[in-house]
């Protein structure tokens, strides 16, 4: 697998990855258009077979990927990681319990 760094989005329905060369070659299932604070945008959605974050482990994990074209440059942890989770963030430890 590879490692990404999030920010965390309470505000982001879907978790987003800004496309590289990593991402840019896995197949899209399906394109969301999303209207954010900076207008609307259209993302394709891709599937991660094992998204990890700490000890939680999402399997078949839906992701959208913004485009590389300097509009957006973090990834964003949304609330879809978390939607089944009664989650505990330890700023402090830097770690995420469930």
């Amino acid at each position: 697998g590879r490692s990404y760094r999030f920010v965390l989005d309470t505000g982001a329905g879907t978790t987003t990855m800004v496309a590289d060369s990593f991402l840019s070659q896995i197949p899209s299932d399906a394109v969301n258009e999303s209207a954010g604070a900076f207008g609307k945008r259209i993302y394709d959605l891709f599937r991660v077979a094992n998204f990890q974050i700490g000890s939680i482990t999402k399997k078949d994990f839906v992701v959208s990927r913004a485009p590389s074209d300097g509009r957006t440059d973090r990834n964003f942890l949304g609330m879809n990681f978390f939607f089944d989770l009664c989650a505990e963030f330890d700023f402090a430890a830097r770690e995420v319990r469930h």
